[in-house]
């Protein structure tokens, strides 16, 4: 007899023994599944048999099923699970096998991301259903491909529902990467790992002790890993296999993360930070009544305490965490340690406590720009270029001379006039790439990792930067050009110009890879990883005994919300199709291919000025005399475009057109990059080219999307393809209506109010004039540039009005984006007014930062009067105010 069919007779007998009534059961709102003994947990469901429970999503994030599943798998219990459903079996119930997680991942996908075949079997033959997405928008069968999980692939696609994506992940890794059961093993090979790169590409991935992070271009975080110390900051607190993004960081738009051995930090496009991990010994930053005594923070958590005179301070450009202590750099290159203290590698004298617990700000010291802080020792590098050292000296860490532990930062010699660019440590070394691409190094070397041969004591370490030399002459290559470096524990990974690959150092884990090795050259392990069996490399990550490549090139998250819009036709006014095919037409928006292609535009504005006409503009000159050309007319009043190419192609051109991103296969490479080339899609056919071997990285122009998005402002544009206009209030004169000319898809794109007013079923959906009478034009068209391509203005006015709209209009990126341009430009003549508004309309970082510059003026009560506004501000702020001379 099966477990479930047990635990369900055992329920029957016990409702009629005790008269029971699923109403007097505890809150299951509140109810943790982690908290139970598995035996318990079986009895609970024994007890509160009902849909209510299986439909629940715990404080975890886990329901019912893929809890049970998980607990079992790691129990290795699944057979006690295996003979039936039973409960299930009753059509009525079965919809609860496919109830989602807070990841949106059903039981399904939870026993294919663990690669058991027990529970996928058994869910399969349950009839769970094999088609549902996740949150990463990947089915269970998208899973195992990527994964390569060949016998779950077989049983997977038995099920009538099974559905596979076009989806394929170009991110790898190998060194010492974690098992299915959460195991670690070498691996040499370049392993897949599960990650959808169509949604977002990785910009960084950072490695603790058994746990990374993933950075997205579209401002995510995942992690993946072990989740002691609740370093992986999920709410769901359980080991994470493949990377999950983490909800709690979900709308900040994270430019930067650092992680320490068990702690990590993220900074987000504000300039805020946040951590979260094991707390002790200060790391976290965190003051005490949020760190509790377990001082364990599971998810990311605002650093709100860095003490600082000037307002600025507070703006963070840049962190670093190392083992157990943490730095930030500000705006004006001030830079705050704390954590550990051990080794003096905070940048101050040795504390009393051995730790500091709040950011502390390091003394005499110039701007800089980069830190990178590693176990015992940390590393500055300032705005001229310049290297500074302090912590411990063991094995040369600092690049000087000095004995046992210097925590003051001291400039190290370089023996030139070198401009450092990028600084990187390892366990015991640093690596320093200059302008004109050297690679220097010191510090220790006893697995080859400065590029010599470790011999004992001679080379075994170095305490002042020697030039790495192994990549200047590589037989039949030649010199590398280093385009980007990663550094893992004690092993250095290179992306060339080329966007080939090389890694030097240890390699007991398999860290430096399989490939074209350099044997007995300087009597070190030199490996250059063969890209051309899976493509080019765009981006190399390191860090403990792992390394990570990206063969995928950057997205835009603005540029995901429109092909969202593309994808669903809304608001569409053109059609495509390509050459000889009648049959399929791909419904398109004039405004976004004239913004992005300049003969789209210039064929789209022909064939509106002679409407009555069919129209063609030539798009190459050939030398084989096959004159290419894209061609038009007007079919019930609306544009139809033919384009010389194939369906395929054409739908990945429209792809890039509205995200600046497509995956680039090499069956596609020629052909889109051809059509790319000859519609003057500049950047499009660069990618193409690069991935062909044509072009270097250092060449790749950068994402345009939203500069090409910036002309649609212009009146030209608004004349041409505006669909809506907006009867606003004058600015001058409330009396006197204004109005504005706009886009209805990016207005429904930008704003809420707008999304309810243009996609709904109002009336106005179907209106080309829309009255907005309690709108001004300043604040509209400052509403208005933010929706066309996020763009907040210059003005400390014009950023108050966006800031009130986009509270109304409920946009809040646009209201923090507004709020952090105020706080850049207000002055003390400005800051009472600010703060009013900041206080009127909840926007909390920036009432803390005009106390903080009011505190920091230091001045009487008689000259206070005298600020401009504080007159007219509210009695309960100015006794505020005042008070702060007093705290």
């Amino acid at each position: 007899m099966g477990l479930f069919s047990k635990i369900f007779e055992s329920y029957i007998s016990r409702a009629y023994r005790t008269q029971y009534n699923p109403n007097s059961s505890s809150n299951l709102s509140d109810v943790n599944f982690e908290s139970f003994g598995v035996s318990t947990f079986y009895q609970k469901i024994c007890f509160y048999l009902d849909e209510e429970f299986f439909k629940k999503v715990d404080s975890n994030g886990d329901t019912a099923l893929t809890y049970l599943i998980v607990e079992l798998i790691k129990s290795s219990n699944s057979q006690s699970f295996k003979t039936d459903l039973k409960l299930f079996n009753n059509s009525k119930y079965r919809y609860l096998l496919d109830i989602p997680n807070s990841f949106g991942e059903t039981p399904l996908h939870v026993a294919v991301i663990t690669n058991n075949k027990s529970f996928t079997e058994i869910l399969v033959k349950a009839n769970a259903n094999v088609g549902i997405k996740d949150n990463r928008n990947l089915t269970p069968l998208d899973i195992a491909i990527m994964l390569d999980y060949q016998d779950i692939i077989k049983i997977l696609e038995t099920s009538e529902t099974a559905k596979k994506s076009d989806i394929q992940s170009n991110i790898y890794n190998w060194g010492e990467i974690i098992t299915s059961e959460f195991s670690l093993k070498s691996e040499s090979k370049p392993i897949k790992i599960l990650f959808n790169d169509e949604l977002c590409s990785p910009v960084s991935i950072e490695y603790g002790q058994n746990f990374s992070l993933i950075l997205t271009d579209t401002g995510a975080v995942y992690s993946s890993g072990l989740c002691s110390y609740g370093k992986t900051g999920q709410k769901n607190k359980r080991d994470i296999l493949i990377p999950t993004q983490i909800k709690s960081l979900e709308n900040k738009r994270i430019k930067s993360i650092s992680c320490g051995s068990h702690h990590s930090l993220a900074l987000d496009d504000l300039g805020l930070v946040y951590s979260w991990g094991n707390g002790s010994n200060g790391r976290l930053g965190l003051e005490a009544h949020i760190l509790g005594e377990k001082k364990i923070v599971s998810t990311p958590t605002l650093i709100s305490m860095i003490p600082t005179t000037n307002i600025l301070d507070q703006v963070i450009t840049q962190i670093s965490a190392g083992s157990d202590n943490s730095f930030l750099i500000a705006s004006n290159g001030s830079v705050y340690s704390f954590g550990s203290a051990i080794s003096e590698k905070l940048g101050y004298e040795e504390l009393v406590l051995g730790y500091q617990a709040l950011p502390r700000k390091i003394e005499s010291i110039p701007p800089m720009k980069q830190v990178s802080a590693s176990n015992l020792h940390t590393v500055l590098l300032d705005r001229d270029g310049n290297v500074y050292t302090f912590g411990s000296t063991t094995n040369g860490r600092l690049g000087r001379p000095s004995i046992g532990k210097d925590y003051k930062p001291t400039m190290i010699d370089f023996s030139g006039e070198l401009v450092i660019k990028k600084i990187a440590t390892g366990t015991n070394f640093t690596v320093a790439l200059s302008e004109s691409g050297e690679l220097f190094g010191w510090g220790g070397n006893s697995n080859g990792q400065l590029g010599v041969e470790p011999i004992c004591g001679v080379s075994e370490s170095f305490e002042t930067p020697i030039l790495i030399k192994c990549l200047s002459n590589l037989g039949g290559i030649g010199k590398i050009n280093i385009h980007d470096l990663a550094v893992g524990s004690q092993h250095v990974v290179i992306l060339s110009d080329e966007g080939e690959v090389f890694c030097f150092g240890d390699n007991r884990k398999g860290q430096c890879g399989v490939g074209l090795s350099f044997p007995g050259y300087d009597g070190i392990s030199l490996t250059q990883f063969q890209s051309t069996q899976i493509g080019r490399v765009f981006k190399v990550y390191a860090g403990g005994n792992n390394t990570m490549i990206s063969l995928s090139s950057d997205h835009h998250v603005f540029g995901e919300e429109l092909l969202k819009l593309l994808n669903s036709n809304l608001f569409s006014d053109i059609k495509l199709k390509v050459n000889g095919s009648n049959q399929t037409i791909i419904n398109a928006h004039k405004i976004i291919l004239a913004a992005r292609c300049k003969k789209l535009d210039s064929l789209i504005r022909l064939q509106l000025k002679n409407p009555l006409q069919p129209q063609s503009i030539k798009i190459n000159d050939s030398d084989d005399n096959e004159t290419k050309a894209i061609s038009s007319e007007i079919i019930d009043n609306i544009i139809h475009i033919t384009i010389p190419t194939s369906l395929q192609i054409l739908n990945l051109f429209l792809k890039y057109l509205y995200s600046d991103h497509v995956n680039l296969t090499t069956s596609i490479l020629h052909e889109l990059g051809e059509l790319s080339h000859c519609l003057g899609v500049g950047r499009l056919s660069s990618l193409c080219n690069y991935n062909n071997n044509n072009i270097s990285l250092q060449k790749l122009p950068i994402s345009t999307l939203l500069e090409d998005l910036k002309k649609i402002q212009n009146q030209d544009f608004v004349n041409i393809y505006s669909d809506v206009q907006f009867n606003c209030i004058s600015n001058v004169d409330s009396s006197e209506n204004g109005f504005i000319k706009s886009y209805k898809l990016f207005s429904y794109l930008g704003s809420s109010y707008f999304k309810s007013m243009l996609g709904g079923s109002f009336i106005e959906s179907e209106q080309k004039e829309i009255q907005l009478n309690e709108t001004s034009v300043l604040s509209l068209r400052s509403l208005l540039n933010y929706c066309y391509c996020e763009e907040i203005p210059d003005d400390i006015n014009e950023c108050v009005e966006l800031l009130i709209i986009s509270d109304i209009h409920s946009i809040h990126r646009a209201k923090d984006l507004a709020a952090s341009k105020i706080r850049s430009l207000m002055d003390n003549d400005s800051i009472c007014y600010i703060y009013h508004i900041s206080k009127l309309y909840n926007v909390k970082p920036l009432s803390i930062w005009c106390l903080a510059q009011l505190k920091s003026i230091s001045i009487t009560n008689e000259n206070l009067k005298k600020l401009p506004y504080f007159t007219q501000l509210p009695n309960e702020l100015k006794l505020e105010i005042s008070d702060l001379k007093n705290k």
